[in-house]
């Protein structure tokens, strides 16, 4: 759980009857084997289940999970300095969570994939200019990244039949960092389900010697808005900061899992060929400002002699396209199977 919560309450044992009447929030998160988290500072808090976390607030009437879903009439109180639980909200809250539990035995699932090849249009991204066997030839970002995003579609459109798999930009356009965001933000999804986002792009430097490939991810310590009073139906900016935390944090974890996955696709694929550079955190536009999973790809340096050679075949790019691809089904597969009976 994050650091902003002051400390963690113990949870106590369930010692009579949950829904005779009104229970402290103690006996009532063991009832659903959970456990309780209270904000001092905010005056909130929360019960966190291995699937879901309720977030509250005493005299706000009702809990919102970290999905955005609202449950309930009644608002907790405190009652001689312990926070108490309204019967029916309690049973509101059962109800839901074995709902939830039952549901998510379909699991939750990846609905769409946005893969964004950088630049394009009038921005060529990083040029590499090299000569082999007397001639020239230069080697474009824009064209490699634009070659290996089109691959990789192709291969998760024959994967992957039911879900969305979408691009920035199929040709030699222009969208906006902006309008990247914007594109993939705006994709709708149904309960449990989410998106990931791809950026895929090439190095350069003015060291010709610089080399390999990386792969990026949000820093943790980076603070976003994924979540608005409309998506939680409530203004209360205590309960809005709550549930933005937690799923702030949910997405960070998904990225940098996400980030592993695709870089172990491709070591697998070119790691034989180019060194890999490992994992690295970066405030990108694309992914500080997309509300998902969201990785940058450098898939190698176009000023590298060697590897400009490479970034130029387009059997090379057919490899690189197959790690990010198993890379992302790995991910895909374990995202949906997890916590699966």
């Amino acid at each position: 759980m994050t650091k902003r919560f002051a400390f963690v309450l113990l949870l106590l044992l369930l010692s009579a009857s949950l829904f005779g009447a009104d229970t402290d929030i103690f006996s009532f998160a063991n009832s659903i084997s959970g456990k309780v988290i209270w904000d001092s500072r905010t005056g909130s808090g929360q019960v966190a289940t291995s699937r879901y976390v309720y977030n509250f607030i005493p005299g706000i009437p009702w809990v919102v999970t970290d999905k955005g879903d609202k449950i309930g009439q009644d608002a907790v109180y405190l009652k001689d300095g312990m926070v108490m639980i309204p019967e029916a909200l309690a049973k509101a809250i059962t109800t839901y969570q074995r709902g939830s539990v039952k549901k998510d035995t379909s699991g939750h699932r990846v609905a769409a994939i946005f893969i964004d090849p950088g630049h394009g249009g009038k921005d060529p991204g990083a040029i590499g200019t090299h000569k082999k066997n007397g001639r020239t030839f230069k080697v474009m970002e824009k064209t490699a990244v634009l070659e290996v995003g089109k691959k990789l579609r192709t291969q998760l459109v024959s994967t992957y039949p039911d879900k969305k798999i979408l691009m920035s930009r199929t040709g030699d356009t222009y969208p906006t960092l902006d309008e990247r965001a914007k594109m993939a933000n705006r994709v709708k999804l149904g309960p449990n389900e989410t998106i990931l986002f791809v950026s895929i792009h090439a190095n350069a430097s003015l060291k010709p010697q610089a080399n390999g490939f990386e792969v990026w991810y949000l820093p943790q310590e980076y603070r976003r808005t994924v979540v608005d009073s409309q998506s939680i139906g409530s203004t209360n900016k205590n309960l809005l900061s709550a549930v933005n935390t937690i799923t702030e944090e949910e997405l960070s974890i998904e990225s940098e899992l996400l980030a592993k996955s695709v870089m172990t696709g491709m070591k697998d694929k070119i790691g034989k060929d180019i060194p890999c550079r490992g994992i690295k955190q970066e405030s990108w536009f694309v992914v500080r400002n997309t509300k998902m999973p969201a990785i940058l790809i450098e898939i190698g340096f176009v000023t590298n002699p060697k590897e400009g050679e490479l970034l130029a075949n387009t059997n090379y790019l057919q490899k690189i396209s197959d790690g990010i691809y198993n890379g992302i089904k790995d991910f895909v597969y374990t995202f949906e199977h997890s916590g699966k009976k």
